[in-house]
């Protein structure tokens, strides 16, 4: 798997102005739920070699 790029997480950070380490936490929950949700929303495509169909 390859890391995520320095200069978009360096641009992400700046952007967000945090105040504090729960600031950066809740940041850390919402892009794990994000990414989880796009790795299962992709497997059918992956795995199956279709897209899943969309409502």
């Amino acid at each position: 798997m390859k890391k995520a790029p320095g200069k978009m997480l360096k641009a992400y950070v700046d952007s967000q102005k945090f105040n504090s380490t729960t600031e950066i936490m809740n940041a850390m929950k919402e892009m794990f739920r994000d990414v989880l949700q796009q790795v299962m929303e992709s497997e059918p495509d992956m795995e199956l070699g279709y897209e899943k169909v969309r409502e």
